[in-house]
């Protein structure tokens, strides 16, 4: 069998692991191989049309070729080239059909686990399938050699392409994994026949594999882009997933640089991909009010890097290179985007009363771009009034950092109008965020405003970490540096004013916000999520943090004896005391000082910093401490 008979292959990651590849199911390479190893296409349903009414007769049409199917394992080689042929000269044969035999396209994944070849590859199929082994919604796959008992480890990639062809020629309808077509295959082959031929000329022709290829290979490549993004961020571009379920439509967040017109801005846009992406260029739509000449009304970009690839004959202005090409990447987009907007374009324009507008009255251009960026600010700053609007936020997802920033970013950029002209500044109406309520309410409103960004924050934060956006390190930092801003929030905002007596969980439930993420880490654990160091760690590292473990397991054991019961004694003892444990190399999976503290952390989370323990609580915390000393002290032993 030569590599043709395999069709094109591709891997879709760096992954050595992981294969992608087209297999051809071309009766022009029966004569490749035995019938016996390859199958024949000649037979098979995907590559043959129905007969016509007129040429079903008996041993021949559907029914004669699914026979054809079942004989195909007992020919010979021989055989197998002279029906090639005749399946070639259009006639005659097991593959009798109602005209010419063609060539059908199935997209494959390959997974191969580490200890292959002693165990088989996990095989997938990509794109619509009709095939009674085959599930539709998975592309899963049963075969009794490539996922079963049959499985050997002489079997490499030549002889799994062999295999996988062999198995879409002859179906096995003992072992299904779709029923229904089982039972047309076997009750009804001529049904089965004209359908399986209808979805190979609709689903199996080459370019519709090649984009079930594309697709998969698309979101791997947008993940990592996304992660790349959060490791190492464009200056003033935040981005994100407007649905965690869908990598190819993101959200993005453009923040005006410094010095320029739209200094202070805060545009919200959409970059849509398509699903053979990077093939295709994405769509991307201003959701923010725009006035440039390359924008077009409704928000959609018109900048050559996303005009697909080619030449366009009906402009003559823009070059090839200049166009989208796949090895082109999101971090490319929005550089070309922001360069755009500093520099029009108006001999190619989307809006050409923007444009005209850029060439012959500039002054009015400029007051019309600061009318939109003043417009982006009071909507970015609509996320601080939304807990007194009781409107949900569904901000772009972007760090920790930028969103526990947005209310003071939002503020210099207001105020700081040093650099524009001074006839646009006065010409264009204050933005006044409060009108109508006195100092005190509007510091209420800031408290409530600061609670519900650090909630929102850390939300993200947890969510970042989970995806493994940032590093431990910054994890950890940003994480203490909320907990810490939490506790003075919480106290500023809900235990004054109108709020007096609220609990967090009533000020989330009333302001609608879910944040279950938020709620585990500020409520319940109070600290950062444990991170295991690892065994190799040095030496001198270790034995700092056995000391600084000691150190506060005294300090918080003499905090109770010497009668401390308030909360707000006691947590910030305990958080530390975990914190120094958690750094601990080589602990086991279940460490029981870490489980003690961290019940006794979750229990003083959900009390009020006011609110005191009682003689009862303080004598098992004591206890609880003891023990918990006593097995860190066995694990040191056991370490030397």
């Amino acid at each position: 069998m030569s590599d043709d008979a395999a069709g094109t292959s591709s891997s879709s990651s760096s992954d050595i692991n992981q294969w992608r590849f087209v297999l051809a199911l071309d009766p022009a390479h029966d004569a490749l191989g035995d019938a016996s190893d390859i199958g024949r296409a000649a037979d098979s349903p995907y590559c043959n049309p129905p007969p016509s009414s007129s040429s079903s007769s008996r041993g021949g049409g559907a029914a004669g070729l699914l026979a054809s199917v079942t004989r195909a394992a007992k020919v010979s080689k021989k055989s197998s080239t002279s029906d090639t042929a005749a399946c070639g000269g259009g006639g005659g044969g097991g593959g009798g059909g109602g005209g010419l035999a063609s060539a059908a396209y199935f997209a494959f994944q390959l997974d191969f686990p580490p200890n292959y070849p002693f165990k088989p590859p996990a095989i997938a199929v990509l794109g619509q399938s009709f095939h009674p082994n085959i599930k539709r919604t998975t592309g899963e796959m049963c075969d009794s050699v490539l996922t079963g008992e049959g499985w050997g480890p002489t079997l490499n990639v030549r002889k799994i392409c062999m295999r996988l062809r062999k198995f879409l020629c002859e179906p096995d309808p003992d072992h299904p994994l779709e029923g229904e077509y089982a039972q047309l295959f076997v009750e009804r082959p001529e049904e089965y026949a004209a359908t399986a031929y209808k979805h190979a000329t609709e689903h199996a022709t080459k370019a519709k594999a090649e984009d079930a290829m594309a697709t998969d290979f698309g979101a791997e490549l947008l993940k990592r882009q996304l992660i790349e993004l959060a490791k190492n961020p464009i200056e003033l571009v935040s981005v994100g997933l407007t649905d965690e379920s869908n990598v190819y439509d993101w959200e993005i967040l453009i923040m005006g640089p410094e010095g320029t017109l739209y200094e202070g801005c805060f545009f919200k846009a959409r970059l849509v991909f398509p699903q053979n992406f990077p093939y295709k260029p994405p769509t991307m739509i201003f959701q923010s009010e725009m006035w440039h000449p390359n924008i077009y009304e409704n928000g959609e970009v018109c900048i050559s890097i996303l005009h697909d690839l080619g030449e366009d004959p009906h402009n003559l202005l823009e070059l090839a290179e200049e166009r989208w090409r796949p090895i082109l990447g999101v971090e490319q987009i929005l550089m070309s985007v922001i360069s755009m907007l500093l520099d029009p374009n108006d001999e190619i324009s989307a809006n050409l009363d923007a444009a005209i507008q850029w060439r012959n009255d500039r002054a009015g251009f400029y007051q019309k771009v600061r009318q939109c960026v003043r417009k982006s600010q009071e909507d970015w700053a609509s996320v601080k009034r939304v807990a007194i609007q009781s409107v949900r936020c569904k901000g772009p997802e972007h760090s920790a950092s930028c969103i526990a920033n947005s209310s003071r970013t939002v503020t210099t950029a207001m105020s700081n109008n040093s650099r524009w002209p001074k006839a646009l500044d006065e010409s264009l109406p204050a933005i006044e965020l409060y009108s109508d309520l006195t100092a005190r309410e509007r510091n209420e409103y800031e408290n409530m405003a600061t609670l519900y960004t650090i909630i929102i924050a850390t939300e993200h934060l947890e969510r970042a970490y989970a995806q493994d956006a940032i590093t431990q390190q910054e994890y950890v930092t940003e994480c203490n540096k909320l907990l810490a801003q939490f506790k003075i929030a919480e106290k500023a905002a809900l235990q004054g004013g109108g709020k007096a007596g609220m609990t967090t969980e009533a000020f989330m439930k009333l302001y609608q916000m879910d944040c279950p993420r938020a709620v585990n880490r500020l409520l319940r654990m109070g600290v950062p999520e444990p991170i295991k160091s690892t065994a190799g760690g040095e030496a001198a590292r270790a034995a700092v943090t056995v000391a600084e473990t000691v150190q506060h397991f005294i300090t918080t054991m003499d905090a109770v004896k010497l009668e401390m019961r308030a909360v707000d004694e006691l947590q910030p003892l305990l958080s530390d005391l975990l914190n120094a444990l958690v750094q601990l190399p080589d602990t086991p999976d279940v460490f029981s000082p870490n489980d003690k503290v961290t019940r006794w952390l979750e229990r003083l989370n959900a009390m009020r910093a006011m609110e005191r323990i009682d003689e009862d609580d303080a004598r098992q915390l004591s206890h609880d401490l003891d023990s918990a000393y006593s097995e860190f002290s066995r694990y040191l032993r056991a370490r030397t």
